[in-house]
């Protein structure tokens, strides 16, 4: 039996506000997050004990880590709600877990006001933002992929992608406009608690959006999963663990664009957002053309594309970074590499809810995900910062990106396709 055998049963394409209600509630979960991410050094000074030789921001990074290891454990729990009584449900609980622990962090007490407390509850709610972001994703794309037909699948998958780089744009454009408007005193006081808040204002209209929701059609056949070979769904499944592991080893390293260009470069704070919302703006870019070459080309040639170009693009964008970068440079060559980092991710995220059987799609997603990026993610800026206060050398940076892309090439070649046949 064909796929083609069920395709009167296929839904029509997904409606763009379907598409929206999903991705703009991703997007402000994503901006949350990262928002941590990009204010390390200010939140480590205004809620960590203060430290010597970068290690206060090592431990505000380390915070930040904290968050990914709360992701399997939403992933499994609000995914599999999602698989048994509806993605919609899981979303909007989700949605509320994130507004929670974010208006926790933005409101901490500094530590110069009320000590070790104040390092607890940033960890504590960075926890909570953890665990509401594991159940969001896997939730989120199976709904996008059960809600869309075939030959559209990858390109709608990949919106999932496109939204989490909208909000790093989103989220480095605050950081600039903040440093921008403030005094340096006070952009170190309070500006970051200014871009914790900004996000919450997003969450009423994300949870209206998400309330219209209609459930993905219930079908006796599973229109999504791919038919594979013996042993396919296995080769599949390490390939897109082994490609979440690097490439989020990689989006972190591009995160610390706005962390390098202060810590490192000795360069402003705006120059490094300034830098930060370029690269995510190609990124976003290059997010949804793969996912439209994907749905005409297949998923693992845009995987092995998107790998080899960055392999190629990595010496000479961060030659571009290094050579110049108080000038145009470190915007430049940020924004060129952004497109081979991410012309794999909407092929990567269809593949893995075409390698999953509806039963499980949004937990074993979810779960597949947070824990390849719970081990890499969480631990990839403060080693970073580490590594960099003890080799400062920024070329460190070109040299793990490149040896991560040829391993990307590597995983993308063992894989099966999944794109259906016509």
């Amino acid at each position: 039996m064909t796929r083609g055998d069920h395709s009167a049963a296929l839904p029509a394409p997904a409606k763009p506000r379907a598409i929206i209600a999903v991705t703009i509630g991703n997007a402000v979960e994503f901006y949350d997050f990262l928002i941590y991410s990009l204010f390390a050094i200010q939140i480590g000074a205004a809620l960590f004990p203060p430290m010597a030789a970068g290690g206060n921001l090592v431990a505000a990074l380390g915070g930040f880590g904290i968050g990914f290891l709360a992701r399997p454990v939403g992933a499994w729990v609000i995914g599999r709600w999602s698989d048994r009584h509806g993605r919609k449900p899981a979303m909007v609980a989700s949605m509320l877990l994130i507004g929670v622990a974010n208006a926790g962090l933005a409101f901490i007490p500094d530590f110069a006001s009320i000590g070790w407390e104040a390092t607890a509850l940033a960890i504590l709610c960075r926890l909570l933002a953890g665990f509401a972001l594991g159940g969001e994703l896997g939730s989120n794309s199976a709904y996008l992929a059960e809600a869309s037909p075939p030959d559209t699948r990858a390109l709608t998958v990949s919106w999932q992608g496109t939204s989490q780089m909208l909000a790093f744009l989103a989220a480095s454009v605050m950081g600039w406009g903040l440093a921008q408007a403030m005094t340096p005193a006070d952009f170190a006081a309070y500006g970051w608690r200014i871009a914790v808040m900004s996000g919450l204002v997003a969450i009423p209209v994300a949870l209206w959006l998400r309330a219209g929701l209609e459930e993905p059609p219930a079908m006796a056949h599973d229109h999504v999963a791919a038919d594979l070979p013996d042993g396919g769904r296995r080769r599949l499944l390490i390939g897109c663990f082994v490609l979440l592991a690097t490439s989020t080893i990689i989006n972190y390293i591009a995160g610390y664009t706005a962390t390098l260009a202060q810590d490192t470069l000795k360069l402003s704070a705006q120059l490094g957002f300034a830098a930060t919302a370029a690269g995510y703006g190609m990124g976003a870019v290059a997010v949804v053309a793969g996912g439209w070459w994907a749905d005409r080309w297949g998923r693992r040639p845009l995987l092995l594309l998107g790998g080899a170009m960055l392999a190629v693009a990595t010496w000479p964008c961060y030659a571009i970074i290094l050579g110049w970068p108080d000038g145009s440079g470190l915007v430049l060559g940020t924004m060129l590499i952004a497109i081979p980092q991410n012309l794999f991710v909407g092929p990567l995220y269809v593949a893995m809810t075409e390698g999953m059987p509806r039963a499980w799609r949004g937990a074993g997603f979810g779960l597949l995900y947070a824990v390849a990026i719970g081990i890499f993610g969480g631990a990839t800026q403060p080693l970073l910062a580490w590594a960099l206060h003890r080799w400062p050398d920024p070329w460190l940076l070109a040299w793990l990106m490149f040896g991560l892309a040829l391993v990307q090439v590597a995983a993308a070649f063992a894989m099966p396709e999944t794109r259906p046949r016509r």
